[in-house]
């Protein structure tokens, strides 16, 4: 089989989930044969194409990427294939992000910028539960043990309790792509800028580059706080029965 790479050596949005993927690190390769001439990435929520959207092989990933998944595509063929497939695919595309030239200046601005009844402290083992906080690197990990083998975070905690949580979604050798989560009874409180500008110098301080993918306009609004600029569309279309399998 070509080298996966190839496959996906012009994809333009989500590098470090690609990336992490290709270098074994997150997620799963899928082919439908010894030859085939596209491959699907499947980490964490994402189902991601690459290669010859005419193929037959493209046919057979799409069909067998399941429902409620998040179908990462780029081009108008592989588009108007998962539509065929999928025809009541709803769109979550996402506005993508690496970090401007004063990126470290404005993280630090915001870094453990909280106030003075919660802290921030690095995610370990021992960190409290994550409840319901979500997206984060532990779904993309088979197991705890994993994630911490190739990720990182922080957590902002109140009572014992962790009410924000960022995470490297994945990581990959030489760029991350960053998540953050807040419980929604704690918005509105700084609690998510606090935790981006920690996990951007955190980034920078292992030497990797830091990526942010958002839809909704408060999550684009943070990354530019922290000084992250735009990088691109990343064209998403969500699986949803029934299809035309």
């Amino acid at each position: 089989m070509q080298n996966p790479a190839f496959y996906f050596r012009d994809h333009p949005c989500l590098r470090a989930v690609i990336d992490a993927c290709l270098e074994g690190r997150a997620g799963h390769i899928m082919s439908t044969g010894e030859h085939p001439v596209a491959l699907r990435l499947d980490v964490g929520c994402y189902s991601i194409l690459g290669g010859d959207p005419d193929s037959e092989d493209a046919l057979s990933l799409v069909k067998g990427s399941g429902l409620a998944r998040e179908l990462v595509y780029s081009g108008s063929t592989w588009k108007h294939l998962i539509q065929a497939v999928f025809p009541n695919a709803e769109d979550r595309s996402m506005m993508t992000f690496i970090p401007g030239d004063h990126a470290r200046e404005w993280a630090s601005r915001h870094r453990g910028d909280v106030s003075p009844n919660v802290h921030i402290a690095p995610l370990t083992p021992e960190s409290p539960a994550h409840g319901s906080l979500t997206p984060h690197g532990f779904q993309v990990h088979e197991t705890p043990e994993a994630f911490f083998r190739h990720g990182f975070g922080f957590f902002i905690g109140h009572e014992g309790r962790m009410v924000a949580l960022a995470t490297t979604y994945t990581a990959a050798r030489d760029k991350a792509e960053i998540s953050i989560s807040t419980d929604p009874r704690y918005r509105n409180q700084g609690f998510a800028t606090s935790l981006a500008g920690t996990m951007v110098l955190e980034c920078f301080r292992r030497g990797l580059t830091p990526h942010w993918s958002a839809s909704n306009p408060v999550s684009q609004r943070i990354a530019r706080r922290v000084g992250f600029v735009e990088n691109g569309v990343c064209h998403v279309l969500e699986s949803r029965g029934p299809n035309h399998g």
